[in-house]
């Protein structure tokens, strides 16, 4: 089946629960569960995004790891840590933004996400176990005025984030749009290169904004 969903009266979901369930696209999680368990979607090939709600405070190991199809993550605002290998070989995520309520993270949580260009900490620095981005080449932003922050983070370079978003409007049954860099927020005089294809029959001629 290409979704599932899980009663509102659910708050406990075992490990291994949805290993291997490679028709899985989507899935409804309850408000009640307080963690995702151990391998819970881990090879689920077909799953494109995941919204966590509320009330999960934990990630356990290989929760989601060689999920291949996983685009979007939307971690809980309560998410205090994540186990080894949670989004290891995640190779299609290109940014993530981890809550301010987060305090840890144990071995190679984001390792092999080939995609991986933004990490965005709304907190201050979590402890971290090892090769956190092992095979991941992200840039790490954190905000203003939080602290454990230095020009590097797990190995990888951290920047101050910006304020700015970039929104692009188009329609996609005329061409494409692609942006580069792709982040969530730019710094002021930031320089975005917007490239746009269009389809058989289709002419590109203006761009406006501001």
């Amino acid at each position: 089946s290409q979704s599932r969903y899980i009663p509102s009266n659910v708050n406990f979901i075992g490990n291994n629960a949805f290993q291997l369930c490679r028709n899985l696209k989507e899935i409804n999680l309850p408000a009640g569960l307080s963690e995702i368990a151990w391998a819970s979607f881990q090879w689920c090939s077909s799953l494109e995004s995941v919204n966590l709600p509320a009330s999960i405070t934990r990630i356990n190991g290989f929760a989601f790891d060689s999920c291949s199809m996983l685009k979007t993550i939307n971690l809980s605002e309560n998410l205090r840590s994540i186990g080894m290998n949670a989004f290891g070989s995640c190779v299609l995520i290109n940014s993530i933004t981890l809550p301010n309520s987060l305090t840890a993270f144990e071995d190679s949580v984001f390792a092999h996400c080939t995609s991986l260009s933004s990490v965005y900490f709304l907190g201050n620095a979590p402890t971290r176990g090892a090769n956190l981005f092992l095979g991941s080449t992200p840039t790490i932003y954190y905000q203003s005025a939080t602290t454990g922050w230095l020009s590097y983070y797990a190995g990888r370079p951290t920047a101050l984030a910006g304020t700015f978003t970039l929104k692009v409007s188009y329609d996609a049954s005329k061409g494409s749009v692609t942006i580069n860099p792709n982040t969530n927020y730019y710094p002021p005089g930031a320089t975005v290169n917007i490239t746009a294809t269009p389809s058989a029959g289709y002419l590109f001629i203006i761009v406006t904004g501001k």
